[in-house]
């Protein structure tokens, strides 16, 4: 087995346990629609957004890749704005 093969089986485990880590999360963003729901709240903070983008990105320590980090984490929020809004339209 080539290097490059090892490190492909390794990215291979990594998306699979991100793949998992997704699915609880849209889980737990499920409830959150829910609460919204029936508290009538917006599906979108702003403010909580930034924060957490600002938070969150000082978790990723080399900063080369966290320029990387910001964009992903963005796309998994609005991933869950929009999977709220298609459960709130139920």
């Amino acid at each position: 087995m080539s290097e490059l093969d090892i490190l492909r089986e390794r990215i291979d485990l990594i998306d699979s346990d991100m793949a998992h880590l997704f699915e609880q999360r849209m889980k737990v963003v499920k409830q959150v629609a829910d609460y919204k729901r029936r508290l009538s709240l917006p599906i979108e903070n702003s403010l909580r957004e930034s924060e957490i983008l600002a938070s969150r990105s000082q978790l990723v320590t080399d900063s080369a890749i966290r320029e990387y980090y910001i964009p992903f984490q963005k796309e998994v929020m609005r991933l869950s704005r929009e999977y709220q809004g298609e459960l709130l339209k139920q």
